[in-house]
């Protein structure tokens, strides 16, 4: 029973500091990447965080819960054809609450003399959102 209860406390107080976390002020910009690019996934949401949100707050969440619920709240998505230690391919879609969802095009980072390293992934991250130009309007 007390295992339960903390368990239950726990939760709740989580999902309570959450939603205090997101806002009307503080718009909510959830994160899905694939679970083989943990690195590229952490570089995306550093180079989106770094953008200049609005004092959104950026979330990763499982693949298929990026969607927006709420006004101003953004859904991104990485796409990804080919991760590898050498070759990145993949892409972003995007989704406000009050737009249908949107894609950028397919981009390829090959690094033949070295394996992919946190500049690369961050650079790939950064290519992917400046070829997206819709998704940067969203974010501004």
């Amino acid at each position: 029973m007390r295992l339960f209860f903390g368990l239950l406390l726990g939760a709740f107080i989580a999902g309570g500091a959450d939603m205090q976390a997101r806002t009307p002020e503080r718009p909510l910009i959830r994160v899905s990447c694939p679970t083989d690019a943990p690195h590229l996934c952490q570089a995306l949401i550093q180079v989106v965080s770094d953008m200049g949100t609005g004092g959104a707050v950026v979330r990763q969440v499982p693949r298929g819960a990026e969607a927006p619920t709420l006004s101003g709240d953004i859904g991104i998505a990485l796409l990804m054809q080919t991760i590898s230690d050498s070759t990145l391919s993949g892409h972003l879609a995007w989704q406000t609450a009050d737009q249908p969802m949107q894609s950028g095009p397919t981009l390829r980072m090959d690094q033949l003399d070295a394996p992919m390293t946190p500049a690369s992934y961050r650079s790939f991250a950064e290519q992917l959102l400046q070829t997206s130009s819709g998704i940067v309007s969203a974010l501004r």
